[in-house]
């Protein structure tokens, strides 16, 4: 049942990735001051559950390889909207992808503690 789990987060972060969100161009235009966007505090939001589920539905996998896993598959998932005509890459986004998997890592470590 946890691989079950795991595995529909997946699908919902990649979906997210991937569908139509606003007009063209609404979330991608940034200027300088907008570093710290809540869109990308949301960005980081949601990658954080992905170790903590990986962990749960694969105990036998080590952190090296969760941690790894997770930062490809967090720039991936923004890698891919470089090539969608209808979503931008940005990398503020991908920053807070990235950040979100290692306090993911940070939160799942410290309540195995």
């Amino acid at each position: 049942m946890k691989k079950y789990l795991f595995f529909a987060y997946l699908v919902v972060v990649i979906g997210i990735s991937v569908i139509p969100i606003g007009s063209s161009g609404s979330l991608g235009s940034v200027t300088v001051l907008d570093l710290l966007r809540l869109d990308y505090l949301l960005h980081a939001l949601a990658f954080i559950p992905l170790v903590s589920l990986w962990r749960l539905g694969f105990p036998g996998h080590p952190w090296w390889l969760v941690i790894t896993g997770g930062i490809i598959l967090a720039s991936c998932c923004e890698w891919i909207q470089f090539w969608l005509p209808y979503r931008s890459y940005n990398i503020n986004d991908l920053a807070g992808n990235i950040a979100g998997v290692l306090l993911g890592f940070i939160v799942a470590w410290w309540f195995k503690r």
